[in-house]
């Protein structure tokens, strides 16, 4: 299962126009982790834009789409927990801080536990509406990016398959041999 994990992660690395530079992937055990997929930036990066939080978020979402694909929504793992923290801190971000939510728009919520504790008296400026709509967004916003990992993965199968067969062969796959297991993007 970790090599069907970790190979979708890879593969929508792979297929995902701003997605960071896969360095490799392995199904070796490292502490929590019973498998990683690692990326090296071409440059520092400072700012991203919207379409590379949406990769990172997709590729996050790779590992249980693989899953869900390989095994049933029964047989699902926990092992995606950490890339669901990863990719609703992206969508919170996304909504929340950096406007990039038509639908909530430009204005930034602070958490209610901006103050530390201080206050003797919580405010919240914030409607039950805004509220709702805040939720939704963010929810929306990780449904797209899940949907968007499953269909690079349905239509990518056989090389999903033939990533994760190489995985259980050699345990660790660099972005060269991952390319010649893959082949070209198109």
């Amino acid at each position: 299962m970790t090599a069907f994990h970790e190979a979708g992660h890879t593969l929508v690395a792979y297929y995902t126009k701003y997605s960071v530079p896969i360095n490799k992937v392995t199904i070796i055990p490292r502490g929590l982790s019973l498998g990683h997929t690692s990326f090296i930036p071409d440059k520092e990066e400072y700012n991203l834009s919207k379409c590379q939080l949406m990769a990172r978020m997709d590729v996050a979402m790779g590992g249980r789409a693989a899953e869900e694909l390989i095994y049933g929504q029964d047989k699902v793992t926990t092992g995606a927990g950490s890339d669901f923290s990863m990719a609703t801190n992206i969508a919170t971000n996304m909504v929340k801080q950096y406007g990039m939510s038509e639908k909530v728009g430009f204005r930034t919520f602070d958490d209610d536990t901006q103050d530390g504790g201080l206050a003797m008296i919580k405010t919240n400026d914030l409607s039950p509406a805004t509220r709702e709509t805040i939720d939704n967004e963010i929810q929306r916003i990780l449904n797209d990016s899940y949907y968007r990992a499953l269909g690079i993965l349905k239509t990518h199968s056989k090389e999903h398959k033939a990533l994760a067969n190489a995985l259980m062969k050699y345990e660790t796959l660099d972005y060269e041999e991952i390319k010649a297991i893959v082949g070209d993007k198109h």
